[in-house]
């Protein structure tokens, strides 16, 4: 009984907003901390850009941004991060002049995130770098508030694991689209459970923006929609 008890009291703690926000933010903050000491507290670093993509694109580059080296052909060195951020630089000035090294077809992200990035990037080239962060954080935490809701109550925890999951960290270490993705996928679902269609329909579409792979869920989702829609008018 005692064992019970205190199993009890440990599950009430993790579905207790007032400690699993605090412990995210914390969370969050230390990784974000761990990587800016590395590089004289700069924000940028997360991005990865590469060099040879930073010399082509200079003037969409965030000034004193963190530019890793690398050798000649591997692309500086850089991560994706930077696709998405040169991307929505482009978005944010209303031009289609493709960011300079990539590949129109190979190269291009999904436009999804760089789309909403791009409304942040009307402050400049830092307005973007605040806005990858912006829309990360508040995707995981909109989403977690969701699925908190579809959990009910008795299975919320599994909405705490969900926020602390290391699939969406490494994302947002890398300011990648994995938790963008993720955040909208969730919120899909909880329209979709709330028989909320024309949001299901909405959401469902910005996901694929955001990337393809989510077609694995929603195309199911929309079958089955579907059918329930035919079978009440019938």
């Amino acid at each position: 009984m005692k064992l019970d008890a205190f199993f009890s009291k440990i599950r009430s703690l993790f579905v207790n907003p007032l400690l699993i926000l605090p412990l995210f933010i914390l969370l969050y903050a230390l990784s974000s901390f761990l990587i800016w000491k590395k590089y004289d507290w700069n924000p940028s670093s997360q991005i990865n850009f590469g060099m040879q993509f930073v010399v082509q694109n200079a003037a969409e580059t965030p000034k004193g941004a963190v530019v890793f080296l690398g050798r000649s052909g591997d692309l500086g060195a850089g991560y994706d991060g930077q696709i998405f951020y040169y991307y929505s630089r482009m978005l944010s000035e209303f031009n289609l002049n493709w960011p300079k090294g990539f590949e129109e077809n190979i190269r291009a992200s999904r436009i999804g995130y760089p789309l909403f990035v791009s409304v942040f990037g009307w402050f400049g080239t830092w307005g973007t770098v605040f806005g990858m962060y912006f829309l990360n954080l508040v995707l995981i935490l909109i989403s977690w508030f969701l699925l908190r809701d579809l959990c009910g109550e008795r299975h919320r925890i599994y909405s705490s694991l969900y926020l602390f999951s290391p699939f969406l960290l490494g994302s947002y270490s890398l300011l990648v689209c994995d938790a963008i993705l993720t955040g909208f996928l969730v919120i899909t679902f909880w329209f979709y459970k709330k028989e909320k269609w024309i949001w299901f329909s909405l959401f469902g579409g910005i996901s694929i923006l955001t990337k393809e792979q989510a077609l694995f869920l929603l195309f199911p989702l929309g079958i089955e929609a579907l059918s329930k829609k035919n079978g009440k008018t019938r």
